[in-house]
């Protein structure tokens, strides 16, 4: 059911955005040149408000397209830079014998490197990798090594760092359609809780990832700020995952308040209407 709501959130979060940066991309380039703008949303729009006697908003609709699009590359371009700047950084800092060991172990490449904090997390656009810190290898037992390390490859191999940015780009981009960024923070909790239940199919308990979780709420970090790009073992709902261990049976709660849902859904049923009439 958790799998079932996850994708759930993340399609209707995808098909709201692609539906918005559709239409104004269409009437950027349509302006430019020449379209049939006859069912573009952004047009049908500016011809309500010419119909109505209220011009002038033309020009807020306007610049709200241009924010929106303008908003998104600046958006995306600030983050590869971030991305690009923490993997540099990580890379000169790599320990290659551990590297090595714990790539053979799991067959997968996992990259050791020296830092500070206790740091876990799947990191990668196209070709995700799995990252780890000596800092955390030195708190965590091998027990819980193994469940960190089963947890992350879990996030690789589902592309979630990918699909993490994405979200996180719709939500701070298209701010104006609020229960967007309720979906998100459910679809995380969800996308964590899958991959607590991976890592504890992988070593049969749930001993590894509860004392791990638990060693980490003592040291938290803020490493989700530093990159979009990553999905990180111990930034997210760390109660509400240990609680979930402790008790299989509990339902993580859909954190989508009403009043949200109910502006965002009439606002996207109007959106809806308003670009199928043939004004």
């Amino acid at each position: 059911m958790i799998k079932l709501k996850s994708s759930l959130l993340f399609l209707g979060g995808m098909l709201i955005g692609l539906a918005i940066f559709f239409q104004m991309g269409y009437y950027v380039l349509s302006s430019f040149f020449g379209w049939n703008q006859a069912y573009n949303l952004i047009h049908v729009c500016q011809s309500v408000l010419k119909f109505y006697g209220l011009t002038p908003l033309k020009y807020f609709l306007d610049a709200l397209v241009m924010y929106t699009l303008g908003f998104a590359v600046f958006y995306m371009t600030k983050q590869i830079r971030k991305y690009t700047q923490l993997k540099r950084n990580i890379m000169v800092a790599v320990d290659r014998k551990l590297t090595e060991v714990l790539s053979k172990k799991y067959a997968n490449e996992i990259i050791v490197f020296h830092y500070h904090e206790p740091l876990a997390f799947a990191m990668g656009m196209l070709h995700p990798k799995v990252y780890l810190s000596t800092t955390l290898m030195n708190m965590l037992n091998e027990e819980e090594i193994d469940a960190v390390a089963y947890h992350e490859l879990h996030h690789k191999d589902s592309y979630d760092p990918i699909k993490a940015f994405t979200f996180s780009m719709l939500t701070k981009v298209i701010w104006y359609i609020p229960v967007l960024k309720h979906m998100k923070k459910s679809y995380s909790v969800f996308r964590e809780v899958i991959a607590d239940d991976y890592a504890i199919q992988q070593t049969g308990t749930e001993e590894g990832v509860g004392q791990a979780l638990l060693k980490l709420i003592k040291n938290r970090t803020q490493f989700q700020k530093r990159t979009k790009f990553a999905v990180s073992f111990g930034d997210r709902a760390l109660n509400l995952r240990i609680q979930k261990i402790l008790n299989p049976t509990y339902n993580i709660p859909f954190n989508v308040p009403l009043i949200p849902f109910v502006t965002s859904v009439i606002l996207m049923v109007i959106l809806m209407i308003m670009l199928n009439l043939n004004y």
